[in-house]
């Protein structure tokens, strides 16, 4: 479903669109978006454009309620820490997935526990900066069902965008999940589910990992309220 915030336009969707065995020549690209994400796009034409191509889904109780506010819809929130669990808890025979980036250690452990799901899995966790062109070489050789890219917001939702020509036709989706293989792994744990409910995610993240860069996200992205007033 398109959506609009204010001049803001993005195609959301919900999980089950992973559930279909559907055959597409382009790689489709998902990318889960939450309050500071909405906030970056504004003041960044080339992200802005990014987000508008692929497809969003909402990630974040805050951004949940700003938008049935603004839409009177209630989307569902998929955060990018549900969908890796999501596919674990599915058969994967038969389907490939790449994990691109997090630390090496939960990157891993993050493929062994898809193996056990009978998945092939192939992964990357050093500097993708330094070996661009190997690493989609690799990607597009190995022909993922799912991609997951875990380079930090904006640059793994460019990343997907500017190799998009590469992936079509070899890539079923490629999927920009922020933390989320480092969540999975094990090197952070997911807020317990009251702090979800309370869009409180992100302070249980600090807690866990403590910085004033991560403060400085926190404060910017209480910017989102704009939209209720």
């Amino acid at each position: 479903m398109r959506i609009n915030l204010n001049s803001l336009n993005y195609n959301i969707e919900s999980l089950n669109f992973f559930d279909s065995d559907e055959v597409c020549p382009e790689v489709k690209m998902v990318f889960t978006i939450n309050s500071e994400f909405v906030l970056k796009s504004e003041c960044d034409s080339a992200f802005y454009s990014t987000l508008k191509e692929g497809n969003c889904s909402v990630d974040g109780r805050v951004l949940q309620w700003i938008l049935y506010l603004n839409t009177g819809v209630k989307f569902n929130q998929v955060s990018g820490s549900e969908i890796l669990p999501y596919l674990e808890k599915k058969n994967g025979i038969g389907k490939r997935v790449y994990l691109l980036g997090g630390d090496s250690k939960a990157n891993d452990i993050a493929r062994l526990k898809l193996k056990k799901s009978n998945y092939s899995v192939a992964s990357f966790s050093g500097n993708v900066s330094k070996s661009e062109s190997e690493i989609v070489s690799s990607i597009t050789d190995f022909r993922p069902d799912y991609l997951f890219v875990a380079l930090g917001a904006v640059k793994q939702e460019l990343f997907i965008s500017e190799n998009k020509k590469y992936f079509d036709g070899n890539v079923g989706y490629a999927i920009g999940c922020g933390g989320s293989i480092d969540m999975f792994g094990g090197k952070y744990k997911r807020a317990p589910r009251l702090w979800q409910v309370m869009g409180l995610e992100s302070f249980y993240r600090l807690f866990q990992q403590p910085s004033l860069v991560r403060v400085m996200r926190i404060f910017y992205s209480m910017r989102i309220f704009k939209y209720v007033f």
